[in-house]
């Protein structure tokens, strides 16, 4: 369970995984017991899985939004660094500015649960700061790019802009860099999360520097008060 930045409570019934949700109406019954009025309860889906599909919405589930998996290859991106744009490694000093720029660009969407600044601390605490990298102007943070690298691949945790800095080439300019550290490592792929349903453009972004769609990720939703009533 969890809640989201928006104040909605999040049951989990089902997760990453393929085929028929056998006790699914058990896990209903469990979450619907505990949830308070108003939560929701939420599956999980590939796009492929007609069986899964199938039975969620058979069973009054709806699609709210989905991610997506892109990857591309670590071929250079060319990029000029952006004026009045200085990049550096992560500092552990640095996680309440970082913490604050996310929370200024997701505070106030739909399916989010903004992390403590706590958690913050232990990502950059426990990061390699080669592969994090932070973009400052005379203004403060203006950006950053968190990646680390999982059985020979980079994955790229997040990428964030700050809303007065946006198309200005410093989120393309740090991946690049990224991009040239994850040569040097001898790293041949790099892959990410992104809504699919692209609110914001993250995904048009992406894609227009050469990532492609690896997969789907449907996420599905359902009020613990329809559910409660049809057990």
């Amino acid at each position: 369970m969890w809640w989201e930045t928006d104040g909605t409570q999040v049951w989990l019934v089902a997760g990453s995984g393929r085929g028929l949700i056998v006790d699914l109406r058990d896990r209903e019954r469990r979450a619907s017991t505990a949830a308070e009025p108003g939560a929701v309860l939420g599956a999980n889906a590939l796009s492929d899985d007609r069986v899964r599909i199938t039975q969620l919405e058979a069973h009054g589930y709806s699609r709210t939004f989905s991610m997506v998996r892109l990857e591309r290859d670590t071929a250079p991106i060319a990029a000029r660094r952006p004026t009045g744009v200085d990049v550096r490694e992560v500092e552990p000093a640095d996680a309440t500015a970082m913490h604050e720029l996310t929370q200024t660009v997701w505070g106030d969407r739909s399916y989010f649960m903004m992390p403590s600044i706590e958690s913050y601390r232990a990502w950059v605490r426990e990061s390699d700061p080669a592969l994090f990298l932070l973009a400052g102007t005379s203004d403060g943070l203006a950006g950053y790019v968190a990646t680390f690298e999982q059985q020979g691949e980079l994955v790229i945790d997040d990428i964030q802009v700050g809303p007065a800095r946006r198309r200005q080439g410093i989120g393309t300019f740090l991946l690049a860099r990224i991009l040239t550290e994850a040569r040097r490592r001898r790293i041949g792929r790099v892959h990410l999360e992104t809504e699919g349903d692209d609110p914001v453009g993250a995904r048009a972004f992406y894609e227009q520097l050469g990532f492609s769609s690896a997969g789907d990720d449907l996420r599905f939703r359902k009020s613990v008060a329809l559910a409660t009533r049809d057990s």
